[in-house]
């Protein structure tokens, strides 16, 4: 992801991406930043979004933070240090979205896997790898 979009959401959800976890890779890998595609982006956004108003609006929640952000085998994959299963239910809806989104624009996209890998992409996308 872009540095626009990461620095964005670093200081968008600073609960969740706290300073001092990024700069320690023992703790959390997110000082290399997110691992995937822009396409992304607003699929991350909202799931960030989801997650803090979901610890934020109960105070028996724990607070959370990310461990990374990547793409693997063509998905989302989304690592915190701890979850409820609320949270952990948002995580699992937006890796499956994210099947289903181009990580290179953010359109509807669908899984390929005749890349040399497995990415999901639009057609358009999809169409400018294949050249």
């Amino acid at each position: 992801m872009n540095k626009k979009h990461t620095n964005y959401l670093f200081k968008k959800y600073p609960k969740l991406f706290p300073v001092k976890d990024r700069n320690d890779l023992k703790r959390s890998l997110m000082g290399f930043g997110f691992s995937c595609g822009d396409g992304w982006f607003e699929l991350i956004d909202k799931l960030c979004g989801d997650i803090q108003k979901e610890i934020d609006d109960d105070e028996q929640n724990e607070q959370i933070t990310v461990v990374q952000i990547k793409e693997k085998f063509g998905g989302l994959r989304y690592y915190s240090d701890y979850g409820t299963k609320k949270i952990f239910d948002l995580i699992r809806k937006a890796e499956e979205q994210s099947y289903k989104t181009c990580e290179e624009c953010g359109n509807p996209g669908k899984l390929r896997d005749d890349l040399g890998w497995w990415k999901t992409l639009c057609d358009v996308c999809y169409g400018k790898r294949r050249k």
